[in-house]
């Protein structure tokens, strides 16, 4: 029956389902790493993407490309050759491995660059030197040679065209337009330039292969960017300057046609041209008798290897036909073969219009019958589908189709009431009767509706199969899960639904009456679980995070979930000391996904240790560190073997094996390398006898009677000292610091003899050998002069301010000279002056005084230096002189005063002397400051009081010193005793403002009064700064130690210091409080120490000390 082969027809489809299942399933198992690989090609130069790249791979594989990107579905684990090119630039490959993941790779293209070159000459051909030829575009510029030749070079390749323009003094301008230079040869050879100042005449006529002219042809010079048309003649003309030139002749009507001339001055160019037309186009429609479109009819011209196919809407089109007089044939496997002749004009479509084709036909017949009677059914509509046409079957059930084309075809045949059948695969020929076997439709049929969705998710199904068992007809479910059986004839049915990857169910007991719908509702289907596996690193944990299912794989690395539901999943991968991964998956029903290798990359490992190796080096890699310090490290390196070599110059290589676990590091301790041996060697002057020679630090001893060559071999590196030794002669030791294989030459070795030694005593400061400039200070009145070489010398006595004097002495070896006491003589001096009234004359550092001196005084018998004559007289401002006194020298001070009404200043004084006194009488008091810039005051009082012979009416005086707070320091009293009391002495003060008071009693009989006297310095000497260290050479540290002076009677005392540490010998801006701390120096550089210190009036003195270097 027909309607079995419908079910045939769906069992077929059903197995092929299921085999495209089954084929998916089995080559699970076999899957491979399929990755998506996109390359970009971009501009070398510009860094933008070349939208005209395409990329292949070596094997020639294709990708997708847009704009210069290509996609590539490729095979993962794998390397690839990829080659990308672009119209212009340079063909590029790149070798890549491709791992498992997807990646873009990024190919840079170098733009084509080539060459325009020519040759310039005059009219004779003689080249012509010193033409500047212009390459317009680039604005580039060039001279020719003596040869006339020129060349510019790395010019782009890019299709444009460019312009050249050659100038000379005295020849007319040469322009050459539209060159271009040709891909894939990298250069344009303009040939030769000819400038001339008289042009010549390029002229010719063009006609057609029949000899005819031809009128409006376009001629154009391409150098010269020049276009003429030709006449009714068929002639042209141009008037041009001598040169080669490229010709273009152009018509639509006819082909292009290409010439190069050459043109000489003054002389005429003629060319004859024959063009060829362009060819012309046939097309047209062709149609059925309905005036339908045929598609796929085979159009040819006959005699001609020229054809082509109709399109779905009938049209076609022959092109590049020649002009002339064609048949064209049409044929289709439909219709009846026709021809039609066509005229073809040059450079003209020739449109045929419509072609109708007759339809080859022939007749269709069948009957239709009631399915449990057999009666026949009339007025049932029966269709080709293809076509749409229908007719109606007679009172006997049979229907008819007359002239029906030629073909295979589909019928539906339906009636009201009846089921609806289908008969596909009627095929009609030419000529000939199909009778198709009877059609029966069933009376009254029943209808089964249902819904199939997936029992977990609820979603629906789709395609899933519906077999009603008891007729095996199957169906399939729509997109929403649907599915409806019709043409059911009434019976009790069973469904048994099926779908790949889901467990089969079977629906029994379905009665189904005459015309009824059963709608069984919703189906729901269990799918089948999930397996998933995959391989990793032995040892890690891979973890469902959904399901929290883990597991920790075993030495194979393999792993396997199953009996999961179907849904998405994440599943981690992790391990210790290893790049954690994470695998999203969707899973359907019933499907093993194998994950792969999903293999953890393990985290990077180091190496570390010491070495006294220069440079150290990993094999494998070649990762090379200089060892500027004595440790060394590694990082990020590789979990594996390795084979590490420690080099140094002059040092013996050494090659150690060591294996990096992950995230761990590998301390290979110390690796020493041992130093090439080294030599030292030398020669002993022949003239010592006996020497030895001792190597200290390995006790190696030689011995050498008559001196003569030495040698130490096999030494490690480092710091020897080679002692020589001879009796009565001094040791010599030389120390000499080995790198390893050196080779280190003494050269001629002497000794010297042992000194001898000279003594005595003197009064002089220094003594000083002549012949060697030996010296040595004299120390409590010895001196010693040692390691004296045997030899007469000189010694000479000096001091400062005495007369020297010279004796002559013989040193002889190992003996001690005694000379004896050598005493020397003073060079005395003398200060002399004449005072004009009388003062007191004071030599301050021979504490000398001459008290109420007039007149000439002198002081004789000074040693030579520094002296300071203070002239003063009380109320009187004091002078002092700074005298430096030369040996045998009088310094005569000249005529001196000593005058109240002055105003009292030192002529450079270092210090002032003041004198300063209040008197009070009877019944008097007064007060009187004074301002003291010394350390003591020295002071003497008087008091005398009257006395009444009552104590009631006793007098009282005072004198008294205080302190500028009125706070008294000493006190002098008198009381009605009648007697003169007195006092003095000296105070030790800070130097400031201080107030003399004195206080007279009253008188009755006889004097009373009071008096102070007092004598103090005013200081202008500033504090004297003493340093241990003025300056110092290199080293890592410098300790400093400062002092300062200012104790002096005459002075006011220290009072505070600043300091600067710089590194410039220029006084700085700002200063550092000095806490009386030693400085030391530590950074490295080179630095000044600056100082100022202060006395209690402010005076103050600078220094700088310095550099001192510290590295």
């Amino acid at each position: 029956m027909i309607k079995n082969r419908k079910t045939l027809v769906l069992l077929v489809i059903l197995l092929i389902f299921a085999i495209g299942l089954t084929g998916c399933s089995s080559s699970s198992g076999s899957k491979k790493y399929i990755v998506t690989i996109t390359t970009k090609v971009i501009d070398n130069t510009t860094g933008k993407v070349v939208q005209t790249a395409t990329t292949k791979t070596a094997s020639g594989k294709q990708g997708s490309t847009s704009g210069g990107i290509t996609k590539f579905t490729l095979d993962g684990n794998k390397e690839y050759t990829f080659i990308s090119s672009a119209p212009y630039y340079v063909t590029n490959k790149k070798r890549v491995r491709i791992g498992k993941e997807n990646i873009v790779i990024t190919i840079k293209l170098s733009q084509e660059e080539g060459k325009i070159l020519g040759r310039v000459t005059d009219e004779g051909g003689s080249g012509l030197k010193g033409a500047t030829v212009s390459l317009v575009e680039l604005n580039k510029k060039t001279e020719t040679n003596s040869d006339g030749t020129f060349k510019f070079i790395e010019v782009p390749i890019t299709g444009a065209t460019y312009t050249l323009e050659v100038n000379k003094s005295g020849y007319g301008k040469r322009t050459l337009a539209n060159l271009e230079i040709p891909t894939g040869e990298n250069k344009k050879d303009v040939g030769k330039i000819v400038l001339s100042n008289n042009p010549g005449i390029l002229s010719g006529k063009i006609t057609d292969p029949t000899g005819s002219a031809l009128n409006g042809v376009n001629v154009s010079i391409v150098e010269l960017g020049r276009t003429k048309t030709t006449d009714y003649s068929g002639n042209f003309e141009f008037e041009v300057l001598p040169g080669t030139y490229s010709l273009e002749f152009t018509n639509s009507d006819y082909q292009k046609v290409t010439r190069e001339e050459t043109v000489q001055s003054d002389k005429t160019t003629f060319v004859s041209i024959e063009m060829t037309p362009k060819p012309g186009q046939i097309s047209g429609i062709v149609l059925d008798n309905y005036g339908v479109p045929i598609n796929d009819v085979q159009v040819s011209i006959l005699g001609a290897n020229k054809q082509t196919k109709t399109l779905s809407n009938g049209h076609f089109l022959l092109e590049d036909v020649p002009p002339g007089n064609y048949t064209l044939e049409f044929i289709h496997p439909q219709f009846q073969i026709y021809n039609v002749t066509a005229d073809v004009k040059r450079a003209q479509e020739t449109n045929l219009g419509n072609i109708m084709l007759q339809e080859k036909t022939g007749m269709l017949t069948g009957r239709v019958l009631e399915d449990s009677t057999g009666n026949p059914i009339a007025n049932v509509n029966v269709e080709i589908q293809e076509t749409g046409v229908s007719t109606s079957t007679n009172s006997n059930g049979y229907y008819t189709f007359n002239n029906l084309r030629i073909g295979t075809y589909k019928l539906q045949i339906s009636a009201v009431n009846y089921s609806t059948e289908e008969v596909s695969n009627v095929v009609v020929k030419e000529n000939s009767v199909t009778s198709l076997n009877d059609v029966r439709l069933i009376k009254d049929p029943a209808t089964i509706l249902g819904n199939v969705k997936d029992s977990l998710t609820g979603a629906s199904l789709e395609n899933v199969t519906v077999t009603v068992n008891e007729t095996g007809d199957s169906f399939k479910t729509n997109t929403t899960g649907s599915f409806k059986i019709e043409n059911l004839k009434s019976a009790t049915y069973s469904l048994t639904l099926t779908f790949a990857n889901y467990y089969s169910k079977t629906i029994s007991s379905i009665y189904c009456g005459p015309d009824s719908t059963t709608n069984l509702g919703t189906i729901q289907l269990d799918p089948k679980p999930v397996k998933i596996t995959g391989v990793t690193t032995p040892g890690a944990t891979i973890e469902i995070q959904e399901t929290g299912d883990s597991v920790t794989v075993d030495s194979t690395g393999s792993f396997v979930f199953t009996g999961l539901n179907p849904g998405t999943y994440t599943i981690n991968i992790t391990k210790s000391n290893y790049r954690s991964k994470t695998k999203s998956l969707e899973t359907k029903p019933g499907q093993t996904y194998d994950l792969g290798d999903l293999t953890l990359s393990p985290l990077p490992g180091s190496i570390v240790g010491s070495s006294n190796a220069d440079t150290i080096t990993i094999k494998e890699t070649g990762q090379t560190l200089s060892n500027t310090a004595s440790t060394f490290k590694f990082d990020n390196l590789q979990p594996g073997d390795y084979t590490l070599e420690f080099t140094r110059p002059n040092y013996q290589t050494k090659s150690i094996n060591i294996t990096v676990d992950p995230n761990q590091i590998t301390d290979i301790g110390t690796v020493t390398l041992d130093p090439i041996p080294s030599t030292i060697k030398g020669y002993v002057d022949s003239s010592l006898t006996d020497v030895e020679i001792k190597l200290i630090e390995t006790a190696e001893i030689k011995t050498l009677a008559n001196g003569g060559y030495f040698e130490f071999s096999n030494l490690e590196p480092g710091a020897y000292n080679i002692e020589f030794r001879k009796t009565s002669y001094y040791i010599k030791t030389i120390t000499k610091d080995i790198v390893p294989n050196e080779v280190i030459d003494l050269g001629t070795i002497t000794l010297n003899p042992k000194p001898g030694k000279i003594v005595g005593s003197t009064n002089a400061d220094t003594v000083k050998i002549k012949e060697t400039g030996q010296t040595v200070t004299v120390t409590n009145g010895s001196f010693t002069l040692d390691k004296v070489k045997p030899g007469s010398y000189t010694l000479r006595f000096t001091k400062t301010n005495y007369y020297p004097k010279e004796i002559s002495v013989t040193v002889n070896p190992n003996t001690v000279i005694d000379v004896g006491t050598t005493n020397l003589n003073p060079m005395a001096g003398t200060i002399q002056g004449y005072l004009n009234n009388s003062a007191d004359v004071v030599l301050v550092q021979e504490n000398k005084v001459k008290y109420s001196q007039s007149g000439y005084f002198s002081f004789n018998n000074l040693l030579p230096g520094d002296y300071i004559v203070k002239v003063a007289k009380s109320n009187y401002y004091p002078k002092a002189f700074n005298i430096t006194v030369q040996p045998e020298g009088t310094i005569d001070l000249g005529s001196i005063n000593i005058n109240q009404v002055l105003p009292g200043a030192l002529v450079s004084p270092r210090y002032e002397y003041i004198t300063d006194s209040l008197y009070v009488g009877t019944s008097q008091s007064n007060t009187k400051s004074f301002n003291a810039q010394s350390t003591i005051i020295s002071y003497s009082m008087k008091a005398r009081a009257d006395w009444s012979g009552s104590p009631s009416n006793t007098s009282h005086s005072y004198a008294r010193i205080l302190d500028n707070s009125n706070n008294e320091l000493v006190e002098l009293a008198a009381s009605g005793d009648d007697i003169e009391h007195t006092k003095s002495g000296t105070l030790n003060i800070t130097p400031g403002t201080f107030i003399m008071e004195c206080i007279g009693g009253w008188n009755a009989d006889n004097p009373t009064y009071a008096e102070v006297d007092v004598d103090y310095y005013n200081d202008y000497a500033p504090p004297k700064i003493n340093t241990n260290k003025t300056w110092a050479n290199s080293a890592v540290s410098h300790t400093i130690s400062i002092t300062f002076d200012d104790v002096n009677t005459q002075e006011s005392g220290f009072n505070k210091a600043k300091y600067k540490i710089t590194n410039s010998i220029q006084e700085p801006s700002f200063y550092d409080n000095y806490d009386g701390s030693d400085i030391t120096l530590n950074n490295p550089g080179t630095w000044y120490i600056h100082i100022k210190a202060y006395d209690n009036v402010g005076n103050q003195s600078y220094k700088v000390i310095g550099p001192f270097i510290v590295n």
